[in-house]
């Protein structure tokens, strides 16, 4: 293994203790990679077709839910489909694509430039499918008087440059309790490059374990601040809620919204007005004609678009239609 590998495999997490077992590095050599796949693919095609198989799908922690309901909603409609739908975090989804241990992943982030240079430099072929769009929210209890901040301010926070809730308008003396997932979480991950350029956080965190876990966090300290996806708070009854935010920046993709605030209302996120606005991605190396062609073509159907708007996310293969909201529901 070269060096440029080897230092990735390094920076890269290890995905199972049976890998350290073998001694090999997260990343396998290519040749082994291409014949692998060359050898599952050959033998996937005689037992395969777009509804019949059997096909194991990694799914971040943050969508989890929603991508086994729509496997499970599958393979009503196709009874020799078999899905294993696993939770994992998103880098470690994109850790086993990588290494073939995996063909088939839903993530709610972008490859970063590590991961990208990797698949361009040995030749992995992956297919990328935007399936649905999603708001990060910056999550504070009910009792926190905070209502609006800017990406500078949350960025600010993260650098450790502000660590009391009074330093913005309404704000009580309180220090800032940050709460968050895993650094290799895709959310941990989305945040850091959006607001930090892709540094962890310099803050002092509390990491907790899960999405649920962090709402639960921030319900029971009043001073905390955390980042979920929407799914997280999808019927909570917990006393959080999203703050409201505005970015700043003046670029093509602002100019329209600089200086507003928005909620991440799935309007918003929709319109990409919503600051934290990230793209859930699937990624695939599967045979386009087995079991995964026919995951992705439902996926992107409107039975499995739907799921996701019911879900609280917002659909990214289907037209959707905005309604004003009528004056009994302000």
């Amino acid at each position: 293994m070269d060096e440029e590998k080897r230092a990735i495999g390094t920076r890269m997490i290890r995905t199972t203790e049976d890998a350290k077992r073998r001694g090999r590095g997260v990343l396998l050599l290519p040749l082994v990679l291409v014949l692998g796949l060359l050898a599952g693919g050959c033998q996937e095609q005689k037992t395969e077709s777009p509804t019949k198989g059997h096909l194991k799908i990694l799914a971040a922690e943050s969508v989890e839910p929603i991508v086994r309901e729509i496997a499970d909603s599958f393979q009503v409609k196709y009874p020799e489909a078999k899905f294993e739908v696993s939770s994992v975090s998103s880098r470690e989804a994109i850790v086993k694509l990588i290494n073939g241990d995996a063909t088939l992943i839903v993530v709610g982030r972008d490859f970063n430039p590590q991961e990208d240079s990797v698949i361009r430099k040995y030749n992995i072929q992956v297919s990328k499918h935007v399936v649905a769009y999603d708001g990060v929210a910056a999550l504070v209890n009910e009792r926190n008087p905070v209502k609006q901040l800017t990406t500078t301010d949350l960025a600010n926070i993260l650098e450790g440059n502000v660590n009391r809730w009074n330093a913005f308008k309404g704000g009580r003396a309180e220090p800032i309790r940050i709460v968050t997932k895993d650094p290799n979480a895709g959310t941990y991950e989305f945040v850091s490059r959006r607001l930090l350029g892709g540094r962890r956080f310099p803050a002092p965190v509390t990491v907790v374990p899960s999405s649920p876990a962090v709402v639960e966090d921030v319900a029971a300290h009043g001073n905390a601040l955390g980042f979920v996806g929407l799914y997280a708070l999808h019927g909570t009854m917990l006393p959080v809620r999203p703050l409201e935010l505005s970015d700043p920046s003046v670029n093509p993709d602002t100019i329209r919204t600089v200086a507003k605030v928005f909620s991440p209302h799935p309007a918003y996120v929709y319109l990409h007005y919503y600051p934290l606005t990230r793209p859930i991605v699937l990624y695939s190396t599967e045979y386009l004609y087995g079991l995964g062609g026919g995951f992705i073509s439902f996926i992107a159907s409107p039975d499995g678009q739907r799921l996701f708007l019911k879900a609280g996310l917002v659909p990214a293969t289907q037209n959707i239609r905005l309604v004003p909201a009528s004056p009994e529901s302000n």
